[in-house]
């Protein structure tokens, strides 16, 4: 059994990968915001991790400023498709 997939890979995997960014800076921002001050409190070689931390909560926005345009694009693009019609179920 195959699942359909309104808009199909590309769109899919846009959205896939945009979420993933989004979760990824966000998870990064808390730890950063919350955990690392208590650690490095305790283990002050621990502050060494907040470079690192900052260059992947940067680059997962970056790569979510990239990916969000594409997935709206696609999304947009699905919703105009030519099959489309007012009374489809279409979420």
């Amino acid at each position: 059994m195959v699942a359909d997939i309104g808009g199909g890979m590309p769109l899919a995997l846009a959205r896939g990968a945009a979420v993933a960014t989004l979760l990824s800076a966000f998870g990064t921002l808390v730890f950063r915001g919350t955990m690392l001050p208590k650690v490095a409190a305790r283990a002050p070689q621990a502050a060494e991790t907040a470079r690192p931390l900052a260059r992947l909560a940067w680059g997962s926005l970056v790569a979510a400023a990239v990916l969000l345009p594409v997935w709206f694009l696609l999304q947009s693009a699905d919703r105009n498709s030519p099959g489309l019609s007012a009374g489809s179920n279409h979420p």
